[in-house]
């Protein structure tokens, strides 16, 4: 298993659309420290944790490319980029 550094200024990462990604993880029912655990295993990891997934859905950070399009594949979108159409 790998480990990420995450957490870097929404500056230093793809403009993500947080809270595009709270709306629809919220609608499938999936809680915050489920949907976390669910995206660590989907991405191999040792472990995301929910504050993690929560600060990106605030928009207070933005995750790293590769967790980025995990999130949306597991939410089912092509997507999550704010300029994304």
């Amino acid at each position: 298993m790998k480990h990420l550094k995450l957490g870097k200024p929404v500056e230093d990462r793809v403009a993500f659309d947080g809270e595009r990604a709270r709306y629809l993880r919220r609608q499938s029912g999936v809680s915050l420290v489920a949907f976390a655990d669910l995206i660590s295993k989907d991405l191999g990891v040792v472990a995301i944790s929910h504050q993690s997934v929560a600060n990106w859905e605030l928009g207070r950070c933005a995750p790293p490319e590769d967790v980025a399009r995990a999130i949306a594949k597991r939410l089912k979108v092509r997507s999550l980029r704010k300029d994304a159409p």
